[in-house]
This record gives C-alpha cells, sequence and structure tokens, in this order.
C-alpha cells in the first residue's frame, strides 16, 4: 500500500481545468459521470491493439498524434479516423519545450503545428482543433500561440503509464482517479506501451462498473 501511494504521488499531473486568455483545459466539468481517453505519441506499433481494444468495448478515444508518425504510418491514422475516434495535434517530433532555449521557439513552435497538421489532414482531409503539447507544456507563450493556429490546448487530469509499474499497479492508479470530467493520458507510441494495452481492458471496465461514459475529449469539453 506504502508503494502504491508514493506512486500515486508521482504519477499525478494537472488535476483541475485551468483558466486565462487563452484558456487551456485539464479536465471537462464535474457535474456528469463522464470520462475521456487519449493516447500520445502515435501512431505506433501499439496503436493497432488500442484500436482493437476500444472497439471491443464500444468506447472512442482521443489521439493526439506526433506529425513524424502520422507521416510515416498513415494506415493507423486512417484506422483510428475509420473507428470514430478523434485525432488530435501533438507537434511535428514531440520537442521538450522545457528544455529548448533558443529564440527561435515560437517560430519552431509554429512550424511544429503546422507540419503535424499538413500531416494528419494529408490522410484525414480534416483539420485536428485540439492540441496537446509535448510534456504538457502550458506556458503563456505557448497557449497564446497554439490559440493563433485556431487551436484549443488541452492536457490530462491524471497519467502515469510512461513510468515503469506492473500493469496491476499502473492499472490501480488508474482507477483511483476515475471521476466526473477526468481527462486520461495515455501513449499508444513513443516506447513500449505493453503494460498500458495490458491495463485497459481493465480500466475501461471499471469506469463502466461505476457508472461513467467514455467520450472523447472534445465531447467532454463541449468544443
Amino acid at each position: 500500500m506504502k508503494k502504491l501511494l508514493v506512486v500515486m504521488a508521482v504519477c499525478c499531473s494537472v488535476c483541475a481545468i485551468a483558466f486565462g486568455k487563452p484558456a487551456f483545459y485539464a479536465q471537462g466539468s464535474g457535474d456528469k459521470k463522464i470520462v475521456a481517453l487519449s493516447f500520445d505519441d502515435g501512431p505506433g506499433p501499439y496503436t493497432a491493439r488500442v484500436l482493437a481494444i476500444l472497439k471491443e468495448h464500444a468506447v472512442q478515444a482521443t489521439f493526439f498524434m506526433e506529425g513524424q508518425q502520422a507521416q510515416s504510418r498513415p494506415q493507423f491514422v486512417a484506422a483510428v479516423k475509420d473507428g470514430g475516434h478523434e485525432i488530435g495535434n501533438h507537434t511535428y517530433s514531440h520537442i521538450n519545450y522545457y528544455a529548448y532555449k533558443k529564440q527561435d521557439k515560437e517560430q519552431v513552435l509554429t512550424r511544429e503545428i503546422l507540419q503535424a497538421e499538413q500531416a494528419i489532414m494529408r490522410t484525414t482531409g480534416v483539420k485536428p482543433h485540439l492540441l496537446r503539447m509535448p510534456n504538457g507544456y502550458s506556458k503563456g507563450w505557448a497557449r497564446e500561440l497554439v490559440a493563433q493556429q485556431g487551436y484549443e490546448m488541452v492536457n490530462w487530469s491524471f497519467g502515469c503509464d510512461w513510468k515503469k509499474i506492473p500493469a496491476a499497479e499502473l492499472y490501480a492508479v488508474y482507477a483511483k482517479n476515475i471521476h466526473p470530467g477526468a481527462i486520461f493520458l495515455m501513449h499508444d507510441g513513443g516506447k513500449n506501451r505493453q503494460t498500458t494495452v495490458d491495463m485497459l481492458p481493465k480500466l475501461i471496465d471499471e469506469i463502466k462498473r461505476q457508472g461513467y461514459d467514455i467520450v472523447t475529449v472534445g465531447q467532454l469539453l463541449g468544443i
């Protein structure tokens, strides 16, 4: 139990809607029993398995795609779209803006957003309307720039599947964070996501058992 509490402490991220001009979102309203599942860094080697699980459970989710991955795996972009899921922009090459120190960051981010947008639209024909920055970056200058490009910036209320945690413990910490308006962050690309795939069916079952509906991030936020 002590270990589990420690894991929960390190996993918890942004946990409330953030307001400001322009606003970015970290969760939805708490007045309805609805939650959203979101997947970052794909499409990747685990996207097909995630899609199969979602289809089996009749659930739709939001996939924040890296442009370079969408460009190299257009068949998975198409599969996400054909499955009725929502696609968001996760920039082109996932630059860590917390560590980026050059003076051209605005120009770089603009290029990253547009390149990812083009890669996604090349397959879907539809411009995404949600954007999640790499590593959840949400400084004011980035929020302004994202809004100028016609996007809503979205983070998450809970996520930690990048940690080296066994699937059973990973499920437990996600299940502990089920609450009205929750946006769960998971990954279908980037690294080995087997633990995510292993725990996802059980998490979906638990969300439904507690009487929640699972919707896309856009539906959750009413965007």
